[in-house]
C-alpha cells in the first residue's frame, strides 16, 4: 500500500517513477534504466534481497545515485545487518508526504551540486 501511495504522490510532483514489488526486481528495472533514473526509495526490509543488499547492488551499477530508504525500524534500532551506509537517508514511518518529499528533494538537489 505505501509502494503504491508513494508512486502516486511523486507522479502527481511530476516525477517520473519506476515501481517494484520487490527488491530483485527493483534491481532489474535500474539495471534497465539507469540512466533515466536520479534516485531510489527503497524499504529497509524487502522480499529476496534487503533493501541495504540492494542498495549496494544498484550502486555497484551507478555508484552516485541517491538512495533513500523507508523503515519502520526506529533510527537507534538498527541492527548492523539493516544499518544503513552514511551516505543514504532513512525515512522512517510513519513519515507525512511532506517530510517524505522534503527527503526525496534535498537529495536530488545534492546530486545536482555533486554533478555539477
Amino acid at each position: 500500500m505505501i509502494r503504491e501511495l508513494a508512486f502516486e504522490v511523486f507522479t502527481t510532483l511530476n516525477y517520473k517513477c519506476y515501481i517494484a514489488s520487490n527488491s530483485l526486481e527493483a534491481i532489474r528495472l535500474f539495471k534497465a534504466h539507469a540512466s533515466e533514473i536520479n534516485l531510489v526509495l527503497l524499504d529497509i526490509v524487502m522480499p529476496e534481497v534487503g533493501g541495504i543488499e540492494a542498495a549496494r547492488k544498484i550502486q555497484s551499477i551507478k555508484n552516485d545515485i541517491p538512495i533513500a530508504f523507508m523503515s519502520g525500524y526506529e533510527s537507534g534500532m538498527f541492527s548492523s545487518k539493516h544499518k544503513a551506509p552514511e551516505n543514504m537517508e532513512v525515512i522512517e514511518k510513519h513519515f507525512s508526504i511532506d517530510v517524505m518529499s522534503a527527503v526525496i528533494r534535498s537529495l536530488l538537489d545534492l546530486a545536482d551540486k555533486g554533478a555539477s
